[in-house]
């Protein structure tokens, strides 16, 4: 497969001619009709509604247009304009379409530089496969990518050049979530961290015995039942003129493998808990492209990492864990791992003396239950945090819906024989994980975000693939570099 060329241009010369995509609004189908003299059949059956593609031949420079809907201009969002790119990246593959020209947005809803970014996130994330590669690097059938902007090209490319950047971080993500166990375990998913020191992170592990001296109680009892170590991951980016200044955290869960230990989960569908490591490969993702774009700001990722099995040494329902914070759990489930992990990152995380804190983690089945598949759950109780994070989900179409952490919740977590339990049962499921965690985060502003639904998607839809979506990589960047 060849090297993606991504390119924009003034004008139309220089530009691959073997088709010229169109994106169009209803709003702007009388204008079109008059620019692209087209047979009248060809203006009654295309409707630019939303995702709507057809393909017309002409006898001109370009011999194929491809015309794609974007719906009405009242409606419109970038998010559509992802999805439109989607379905116009379809029709050229089937073409066998290798090099084309994409014409210039035109709408007074949307910036033009935007939109173009957008259309280019959709080309590069459709039609994504599991290739087991796990280097930071866009695949596709596509040879050449050619934008005609109105604006002025030095003022694009960056913003292209950043796109793609990005979208790297994602399919990192992708791979490393969707990777088998027998493929990524705790020990490979720290030696891919460590292959990124090359970007300019600089990437340390804690083995066994440094999680033990730190006494990071939740990964060693979810790594007892284990036949292999748990890895404590942590990638820094220090992009800040001021090196020492305080920085954003980000957590994610990593584990490699969930069968639920001794709570065993039921047969059904757990081949899917290879994923339950995409909250680490988000943060993974996302240093890398922080490192790679040079972003301004001090950044920090920590990936508690393991897997949890019913070993003859598992943690049991019953048990009693003290963290190095004093706190004592008692475990109702073994099932309930993830949080045992990320309040060990979170407890690393305050020792960074940062800013904010993030985690992120595949953590429940009821926040799928309260979202379904169209946004992660966001917890936070710092407004300026919950703002920002919620306008980085908007921009980038990785949405969050924000949820209550309210005090009455807190009973359903109370423990006759530790400080409190790590699962309340089913009332509140999501709540209660997010209040668990609290006793665990650092006082500084924090956010849980639970992607259970949208990091594990059950099909495809849009750039989205069946499977795990990368989501978390293009919300932290645009954090990180447009709203923090």
């Amino acid at each position: 497969m060849s090297e993606l060329k991504i390119t924009c241009l003034k004008s139309k010369d220089g530009a691959p001619n073997e088709a010229a995509v169109v994106f169009l609004t209803k709003e702007l189908l009388p204008e079109a009709k008059k620019t692209f003299p087209l047979t009248k059949k060809v203006w009654e059956d295309f409707k630019a509604e939303a995702g709507e593609t057809v393909t017309v031949y002409t006898e001109g420079e370009v011999g194929r247009f491809l015309l794609c809907g974007l719906g009405s201009v009242a409606e419109l969002e970038l998010e559509d304009i992802r999805r439109a790119a989607v379905s116009a990246g379809d029709a050229l593959a089937k073409l066998e379409v290798k090099k084309f020209r994409v014409l210039p947005f035109r709408s007074d809803e949307i910036i033009e530089k935007e939109a173009t970014a957008a259309a280019l996130e959709g080309f590069l994330l459709r039609g994504y496969e599991y290739k087991a590669d796990f280097t930071p690097r866009v695949r596709t059938p596509f040879e050449e990518i050619c934008f005609i902007t109105a604006e002025d090209p030095k003022e694009v490319k960056p913003l292209l050049k950043r796109t793609q950047t990005i979208c790297e971080g994602v399919i990192l993500a992708r791979e490393l979530a969707n990777a088998p166990h027998s493929t990524i375990n705790a020990e490979r998913l720290s030696q891919v961290a460590k292959s990124l020191k090359h970007f300019g992170l600089k990437v340390s592990v804690l083995e066994m015995a440094d999680i033990k001296k730190k006494n990071m109680a939740g990964l060693l009892a979810v790594n007892r039942g284990s036949t292999q170590p748990a890895r404590f991951i942590e990638l820094v980016w220090q992009g800040a003129k001021n090196k020492k200044e305080a920085p954003v955290v980000f957590v994610g869960k990593g584990l490699t493998f969930d069968t639920g230990g001794i709570s065993i989960k039921g047969s059904s569908g757990m081949e899917a808990m290879r994923m339950d490591k995409h909250g680490g490969a988000s943060v993974i993702g996302t240093l890398y492209a922080a490192a790679a774009l040079k972003v301004k700001q001090n950044v920090v990722g920590l990936v508690p990492a393991t897997n949890n099995m019913p070993g003859p040494n598992a943690l049991l329902p019953g048990d009693v864990i003290e963290y190095r914070n004093g706190v004592k759990v008692e475990i109702i489930s073994t099932d309930a791992e993830g949080r045992l992990i990320l309040a060990d990152g979170l407890l690393r995380a305050g020792e960074f003396k940062p800013k904010a804190v993030v985690d992120i983690a595949t953590l429940t089945g009821a926040i799928i239950t309260c979202l379904g598949y169209e946004a992660a759950g966001l917890f936070c109780e710092d407004e300026k945090l919950s703002i920002a994070l919620k306008a980085a989900g908007e921009k980038t179409g990785e949405r969050l819906w924000q949820m209550p952490m309210y005090k009455g919740y807190e009973k359903l977590l109370k423990s006759y024989v530790a400080d409190i339990k790590n699962g309340g049962g089913r009332p509140a499921g999501s709540s209660t994980a997010a209040l668990f965690l609290k006793k665990f985060a650092p006082n500084v502003p924090w956010a849980h975000v639970d992607i259970a639904g949208m990091g594990m998607r059950p099909s495809t839809e849009g750039y989205n693939p069946m499977g795990a979506t990368g989501y978390g990589v293009r919300l932290f960047i645009e954090l990180l570099e447009v709203i923090l």
